[in-house]
């Protein structure tokens, strides 16, 4: 999970009332660069997002997916 401060806002075992912030409350969805631009060595990025940026450069997924649906399920 990307962001368990926001998934698990209100409640450690549901994420009813969800945010898309996490605790230094930054919106991680508005943080990620794009990826054709981006200069990645930027210390401007949030810690969750500077280890996915590190995690992406290790693996090289070739398929994603991220779903909004607002379901918890």
């Amino acid at each position: 999970l990307f962001n368990p401060d926001a998934a698990y806002f209100t409640d450690d075992s549901t994420v009813y009332g969800a945010t898309r912030y996490n605790s230094a409350g930054v919106d991680l969805n508005r943080n990620f660069p794009d990826i054709a631009d981006a200069d990645t060595s930027d210390d401007a990025y949030q810690p969750e997002t500077r280890a996915m940026m590190r995690l992406l450069q290790e693996v090289r997924p070739v398929l994603g997916a991220n779903f909004h649906g607002g379901v918890e399920v």
